[in-house]
C-alpha cells in the first residue's frame, strides 16, 4: 500500500542502496540512504503509484544484499 515500509536491522552504521525492479528485471527506481546500527524503518510510498504486478526490491549494503518480492494488487 502507499503506507508500506521496509524495516532493516544492521549491526553497524552503513550506506544502504535500494533498487526496485519490475518483473522483466528493469530498474525502475534507485536511492541510497545512510543507515544507523540497529533497526531502521524506511517508508515506501512508491508502491502506491505502481501498476498491478510483481516487483523485486533490493536493499544493498557493502557486505550484504537483501531481496524481497513485492506484489502490487489494484
Amino acid at each position: 500500500t502507499s503506507g508500506s515500509s521496509l524495516r532493516l536491522t544492521l549491526a553497524t552504521p552503513q550506506r544502504v542502496t535500494f533498487k526496485l525492479f519490475d518483473a522483466k528485471g528493469r530498474l525502475l527506481h534507485m536511492s541510497s540512504k545512510e543507515a544507523l546500527a540497529g533497526v531502521n524503518q524506511y517508508p515506501v510510498s512508491l508502491f502506491g503509484m505502481l501498476p498491478a504486478g510483481t516487483y523485486t526490491l533490493q536493499a544493498i549494503t557493502p557486505s550484504d544484499r537483501y531481496t524481497k518480492r513485492i506484489i502490487v494488487n489494484k
